[in-house]
């Protein structure tokens, strides 16, 4: 991640002490624990998300695909029963790709960007259910 802010430190969850600091200057590490958390412990993992999404506002990942967090966000919003919150995160991440789309991606290319991107149309699909 870029560097935007010199004051964000890293997030540690609670002070049950049992859970490992995510270092949130490796963004590739930060996401891989984030995703394992949302894989069977989404209370534990909702803050780290949150702090993930927080970064991301101040800083551009260089070593994954931004949306992707909103896609685990909302995931994991899902799974604490929390459906519009999770249907927000989806949207979020939508939104970017829709832009990004708009803006950043020559027309011959949008369609494949939009449909056929993994994580884009998970995001879509998920929306579209929410």
């Amino acid at each position: 991640l870029h560097r935007r802010d010199a004051g964000l430190r890293q997030h540690r969850e609670g002070d049950d002490g049992d859970f490992p600091e995510i270092d949130l200057e490796q963004p590739a590490q930060a996401a891989a624990r984030i995703i394992a958390l949302a894989q069977g412990a989404p209370t534990r993992a909702q803050p780290h998300a949150e702090a993930a999404l927080h970064l991301a506002r101040e800083r551009e990942p260089d070593s994954f695909y931004l949306p992707e967090l909103w896609l685990v966000a909302g995931d994991v919003e899902a799974a604490l029963g929390h459906a519009a919150r999770a249907a927000a995160r989806w949207r979020d991440g939508l939104d970017w790709v829709q832009r990004t789309a708009d803006t950043h991606v020559p027309a011959p290319f949008r369609d494949s960007f939009l449909q056929r991107n993994a994580v884009n149309a998970a995001l879509r699909a998920r929306a579209a259910g929410a």
